[in-house]
């Protein structure tokens, strides 16, 4: 997912390739606790800094039904 605030609409990806959509930023701490919240054990948190072309930093969450 891409980190960060608000919504941020797209005309153009990879280069000039035209699009038509809205990349939704999150803070981790959001998923995180909405996956908590859902029951979900947290299995991964992975954060990823912000590489070129990319224009945000990004990260990875991963939650599992815990086993009875």
């Amino acid at each position: 997912m891409h980190r960060g605030e608000g919504d941020h609409p797209r005309t153009s990806c990879y280069g000039d390739v035209p699009v038509a959509w809205t990349t939704h930023r999150y803070q981790p701490e959001q998923i995180i606790e909405l996956l908590t919240a859902a029951g979900l054990e947290l299995v991964v948190d992975q954060r990823f800094p912000r590489q070129p072309p990319a224009t945000a930093p990004q990260f990875l969450v991963v939650g599992v039904k815990p086993s009875d």
